[in-house]
């Protein structure tokens, strides 16, 4: 029998890929301590953090936050 996928308390699956704070800043052309911020203030939902330093923030945020920013600059400047 197959188990279950296990998952964050944030509900995210733990065996879907994540990155590093460092991973997604260079993603993301900016700091680590703008994703920081980010996690903070609850824009980007990190899938596990243990301390300052362990924190993993799954590919599906950093997708869906990238989307969403391509909209926002879809609507911020029309064609």
């Amino acid at each position: 029998m197959k188990r279950p996928a296990r998952l964050s308390p944030n509900g995210s699956s733990l065996a879907q890929k994540s990155f590093s704070v460092n991973q997604v800043a260079e993603m993301m052309s900016v700091s680590p301590r703008w994703v920081y911020a980010q996690i903070s203030s609850g824009t980007l939902a990190p899938i596990f953090k243990l301390g300052y330093n362990l924190v993993r923030i799954p590919q599906s945020t950093v997708d869906a936050f990238l989307a969403r920013a391509q909209e926002r600059a879809a609507a911020d400047h029309p064609a």
